[in-house]
Formats: structure tokens, C-alpha cells, sequence
């Protein structure tokens, strides 16, 4: 991989060569052409593995924050340029959560649903001891201060009796 165009120097003695960039000042001017390419191509992929692990790194920032739905359709795949291990960990990571939230919504909808249902019977409850305790105005009727009995110790209230 040899860029088209690259600045020429001229050393002391007259020759010509490409000058690259990001070469240390130190280099070693008895180098060949050849050599100083084959260290430029060296330089340029390990630009291009870094620029690769960079995007890798943005990417899974990027689905840390993918967890809906919507957003889990524009994931990259595996033969992606950003693609990783790391980043997939991160994906299965978000889908755990996902069905997770999934799940405590369902439970959540259940526990609300066993609340209505507590409340309705409470309210059935209370309107049967209302009912009674306007039957009881006879202190002869012994059904009706046994069924208030069990409706106190279904409520948890002690007999005081």
C-alpha cells in the first residue's frame, strides 16, 4: 500500500527518495527504498488497526445505549468493520435486559391485576359487615354474631368476646 503521492527530499549527495511522514529523525539513511516502504506499510496498517479498534470502541458504547426494540435493528453484524467480541458481549449484555424489563413488567402487571382483585374482595367483604351489623340489632340472632366473628378473624381482628 504506497500512497500516489508523497513529498520527494533530495539529500546531500543529490538523490531523490519519498520522504514519509511521521518517520523518526533518527532513521537510518542508508535504508533502501524498498525497506522505507515496507516500514511505511508497516505504519500505515497499524494506523488502520488502531482506526479499527477505535470504531470498535465507539461501537460498543454505542449499543450500551441500544435497548429498544427499534434500536436493536440497526446493530452491526459480525462481518462489520466495527464489529468485535467485546461488542457482542455487550449486545447479549442488553438483550439480558431487555428480557429482563420484559419480565418485570409482566410480573408487575400480575401483582397489579392480584391488587385489584384483593381490593375488590375487601370491598365485598366490607359491604357483607355492614350488612350484618344492621341485622345484628336483634342480640337474639346468633347467626349473624357468628358470621361477624368470621369475618373479624378473616380480616385478622381478634375476638374480643
Amino acid at each position: 500500500m504506497i500512497p500516489e503521492k508523497l513529498p520527494i527530499c533530495e539529500d546531500e549527495t543529490g538523490r531523490r527518495w519519498t520522504l514519509f511522514i511521521n518517520v523518526p529523525s533518527s532513521y537510518d539513511k542508508t535504508e533502501t527504498k524498498e525497506e522505507i516502504y515496507r516500514r511505511y506499510n508497516a505504519f500505515a496498517e497499524q494506523q488502520s488497526e488502531i482506526e479499527q479498534l477505535r470504531t470498535q470502541l465507539v461501537g460498543r458504547g454505542v449499543a450500551a445505549l441500544q435497548n429498544t426494540t427499534e434500536t436493536i435493528k440497526q446493530r452491526i453484524r459480525h462481518a462489520d468493520y466495527g464489529w468485535s467480541a467485546c461488542y457482542q458481549d455487550v449486545c447479549d449484555a442488553i438483550d439480558r435486559e431487555m428480557a429482563l424489563r420484559t419480565k418485570v413488567a409482566e410480573q408487575q402487571k400480575q401483582i397489579d391485576e392480584k391488587n385489584k382483585l384483593i381490593e375488590r374482595q375487601e370491598n365485598i367483604i366490607n359491604a357483607a359487615e355492614l350488612w350484618l351489623l344492621r341485622l345484628s340489632q336483634n342480640p337474639k340472632d346468633f347467626t349473624v354474631a357468628v358470621a361477624l366473628k368470621i369475618l373479624a378473624a378473616g380480616k385478622g381482628e381478634k375476638d374480643e368476646s
